[in-house]
């Protein structure tokens, strides 16, 4: 699980899009950069979040936002891999 300084969590969208999602009173934006859809959010949110299905091929259900692996961070921030 990465977090930034404001203690925020990094997930991703599985699907190279942009995309908003909105939490209580909150809108989180997942923002496209370098083939990596990611948002930062807040701690209480994540749960929330990662708790989203998608049914698609053959019935099978399955998350659409995981937690962002430290490659993912570094390609969306142009850091590297």
């Amino acid at each position: 699980m990465i977090k930034n300084g404001q203690g925020q969590t990094a997930l991703i969208y599985r699907q190279p899009i942009p995309h908003k999602i909105r939490v209580g009173e909150t809108i989180y934006e997942f923002e496209v950069k370098r083939g990596v859809a990611l948002a930062w959010i807040n701690e209480e949110h994540v749960a929330n979040i990662l708790g989203i299905t998608k049914t698609c091929c053959g019935g099978r259900t399955r998350s659409i936002f995981l937690y962002a692996s430290p490659s993912q961070v570094n390609v969306w921030s142009g850091t590297g891999r």
